[in-house]
C-alpha cells in the first residue's frame, strides 16, 4: 500500500541534494520502484535520467548546504504550483512549508538530531516550527524513528522502510592495482596484500571518525601486506602513512566494483541510518568490521544475528580480530537484501 495517496497524480521529486554516496542511491532505487505505476513524477535532481520510464519527467537542478534547505522550505513550492502537484515526496530530510494535500518527507541524516553545529541546529528548529511536523515522515530504521519522535516531536504519521541493497549494477572487475589483487591463487600467507575499504568521502567530517582508522595503521607498525583504500580525495598535504590509497569519490557501480575486490571493509563512524556500505560488503559475503555503536545494535534488532558483521570498540580489538578472521565468510541468508519502497 503507498502512503497517502491515489493512482493517476501529478508528483513532485525533490532530490536536489542527492548528489552522491548514499544519498543517490536511496532516490535511485525509490525511483526504479515507480517507474509506469500510474502517476506521473516531476523529478528535481542533480544526476541525468538513466531511467526507461513513460511517467518521469526531468528537471535536471542541483543544490547544497543552507540553500537545500531554503528551496526544500520555500521555494519547491514554485515548482508544485508549475507542474499542478498534489503530493511532494522529498529526500532532502524537511519539506515544503506551504499547503500540499500529500506530503512525505525521507528522513536519512541521523545528525539532524544530534550535532551542536549549526547548521544542524537550524534544521532541528526548521523541522520543529516550520509546519513540518504535518508532513508524513519515512524513516529507515526504528532507532531513528525513536530517536526523532524524542528531539523533535510527533509527525503527521511514520512508516518505518528498510532500504534494502542493490548490487546488481556490479560488472565484476577489479578496478584496484592487479598486483594487489586478493583472487589470485598463487598468494602465500606471507607475499598476500589484503586490502581494507574505507568508505569515508570526507577525511574532515568527525562523524566518519577517520582518526580510529589512522591509529589502527599506525598500530600495525611495519606490515606492509595490508592496504587501506579510502573513497575521499587525496588530501593536498598527504602526510599519511604509505599504506593509504586514496580513490577519490566514486560513482556507484565503481564503488560496488572496488568493494568487489577487497577483503573488507571497515567501518568507523560514531553514528550513522542505513550504512550501505556495510551491508554492500554483506552482500558479497564480504567481513564487515564496525565500530560498536548503538547504530548497529538496531540493525541487529532488525535482522538477528548478521554474518560477517564483526564489531569492535578500539583500535586493540580490531587489531586482535584481524588475526582470526579469513575476510571471506560463508553465505547465509541476507534478509537485509530485501528493501520496502511502497510509501
Amino acid at each position: 500500500m503507498t502512503l497517502l495517496g491515489k493512482l493517476d497524480m501529478n508528483i513532485l521529486i525533490n532530490a536536489t541534494a542527492a548528489k552522491e554516496g548514499g544519498a543517490e542511491t536511496i532516490v535511485k532505487n525509490f525511483l526504479e520502484h515507480k517507474k509506469n505505476d500510474g502517476n506521473d513524477y516531476y523529478i528535481l535532481a542533480p544526476f541525468n535520467n538513466d531511467f526507461n520510464a513513460d511517467n518521469f519527467f526531468w528537471k535536471k537542478k542541483s543544490t547544497s548546504g543552507f540553500y537545500t534547505t531554503l528551496f526544500s522550505v520555500f521555494f519547491v513550492f514554485f515548482y508544485i504550483k508549475l507542474y499542478k502537484c498534489e503530493k511532494i515526496y522529498s529526500f532532502s530530510n524537511v519539506n515544503c512549508f506551504f499547503p500540499v494535500k500529500f506530503k512525505i518527507t525521507y528522513f536519512h541524516n541521523y545528525l539532524i538530531l544530534i550535532s551542536p553545529g549549526l547548521k544542524f541546529k537550524l534544521l532541528r528548529l526548521t523541522l520543529r516550527f516550520f509546519n513540518q511536523l504535518k508532513a508524513s515522515f519515512v524513516f529507515q530504521t526504528d532507532l531513528v524513528s525513536r530517536d526523532f519522535l524524542h528531539v523533535i516531536g510527533n509527525p503527521k504519521s511514520i512508516l518505518i522502510r528498510w532500504p534494502g541493497v542493490n548490487i546488481d549494477m556490479v560488472n565484476f572487475t577489479s578496478n584496484l592495482d592487479t598486483d594487489t589483487d586478493t583472487d589470485t591463487d598463487t598468494d602465500t600467507d606471507t607475499d598476500k596484500k589484503y586490502k581494507f575499504l574505507i568508505p569515508i568521502t570526507d577525511l574532515k567530517n568527525k562523524n566518519k571518525n577517520f582518526e580510529l582508522i589512522t591509529k589502527i595503521v599506525e598500530s600495525m607498525n611495519a606490515n606492509k601486506n595490508v592496504l587501506f583504500y579510502v573513497t575521499a580525495n587525496e588530501p593536498l598535504d598527504n602526510d599519511y602513512d604509505e599504506r593509504f590509497i586514496f580513490l577519490g569519490k566514486l560513482m556507484p557501480n565503481t564503488f560496488l566494483n572496488t568493494l568487489k575486490s577487497c577483503d573488507a571493509v571497515i567501518i568507523t563512524s560514531y553514528f550513522e541510518t542505513a550504512c550501505l556500505p556495510l551491508f554492500e560488503a554483506l552482500a558479497f559475503n564480504k567481513v564487515a568490521f564496525v565500530f560498536n555503536r548503538d547504530y548497529v545494535q538496531s540493525f541487529i534488532e532488525m535482522f538477528g544475528n548478521i554474518d560477517g558483521l564483526i564489531r569492535f570498540d578500539d583500535e586493540k580489538e580490531l587489531l586482535a580480530l584481524f588475526e582470526f578472521n579469513k575476510y571471506i565468510h560463508a553465505e547465509s541468508e541476507k534478509k537485509f537484501m530485501i528493501g520496502n519502497w511502497e510509501f
